[in-house]
């Protein structure tokens, strides 16, 4: 856990206690966007600016993958929770990061393009706005424009990054 943030390992902490709120004997990533939006850092007010709430979230979270019939003591992460944390990794290489933060999870479940926390965020907000918020919020980027380049470098970097990942 050392390669992430004290907010990412917060965000662990409380798709733990979501997970095991609904019974659910693994953390899945819908778990994961729970812990976001409990956490309160970046990731947390880029989806509750996008209309995403914790009770909407939860509700659907449940309605999608329904009541457990109890937790275990050591919940399993998904193979699929694995693999949006290993997207997380590739998305702090990407923005030139040092260690994972809230903003690097949530660019990885939006990387998911399916799965219940997808189709949780894709019914309370549009994906690809939360996407480029993230990205702006991700990167120094004041007054950022695809097409515009003000001279730096964070700001190109930011450009041709939504410029390859909402194809503007």
């Amino acid at each position: 856990m050392n390669k992430f943030d004290a907010g990412a390992r917060l965000v662990f902490h409380f798709a733990r206690e979501e997970g095991e709120k609904l019974g659910h004997a693994s953390i899945g990533p819908e778990h994961l966007l729970l812990g976001l939006l409990r956490e309160g850092s970046t990731a947390s007010r880029v989806l509750v600016g996008a209309g995403v709430t914790l009770d909407g979230a939860r509700r659907l979270t449940e309605e999608l993958t329904g009541r457990g019939t109890g937790a275990n003591d050591e919940p399993a992460i998904t193979p699929r929770t694995n693999r949006v944390m290993e997207r997380a990794g590739l998305e702090v290489e990407r923005l030139g990061s040092k260690r994972i933060r809230t903003e690097h999870i949530l660019l990885a479940l939006l990387g998911e393009g399916d799965g219940a926390a997808y189709r949780i965020l894709a019914g309370l907000a549009e994906p690809e706005a939360v996407r480029r918020r993230i990205l702006e919020a991700a990167l120094p980027s004041e007054a950022v424009t695809v097409r515009g380049y003000s001279g730096h470098p964070a700001r190109l970097k930011l450009a041709k990054i939504l410029a390859t990942t909402v194809g503007a």
